[in-house]
């Protein structure tokens, strides 16, 4: 996600295996930057990372459904990524083709993607 380039979608990192919860965790740098950008029905691609056991593939599609206030009562998944911000899976991995690194490259025209501590 660009701060110049907002345009109610991005793509998201996240570590290890799809989440499949209704709650995605953002680390406190993502949340400082994000917070004000990620509005009711902001849509996000799920990019899994390599760290964690993750895969390298963006594999479903969410929708945000409310503000990080919402669920700083629920526990975050990690340490790293304590700020949770709710969501719902319009396009669940069970449901989507996984996209892979080397296509998702080609599609952004970024050899270098993902950048360190940029969503």
């Amino acid at each position: 996600m660009a701060d110049a380039m907002y345009t109610g979608f991005g793509i998201k990192l996240h570590w290890g295996p799809p989440p499949q919860d209704t709650a995605i965790g953002f680390s406190e740098r993502a949340f400082n930057r994000w917070q004000r950008h990620l509005p009711l029905g902001t849509r996000m691609l799920l990019y899994s990372t390599s760290k964690m056991g993750g895969t390298k593939e963006i594999h479903a599609e969410v929708e945000v459904t409310g503000p990080f206030a919402d669920v700083q009562a629920i526990h975050p998944h990690n340490e790293e990524h304590p700020r949770m911000l709710p969501i719902r899976h319009v396009n669940a991995c069970r449901n989507v083709k996984p996209v892979c690194l080397k296509r998702v490259r080609e599609i952004l025209g970024d050899p270098k993607w993902p950048r360190q501590g940029v969503s």
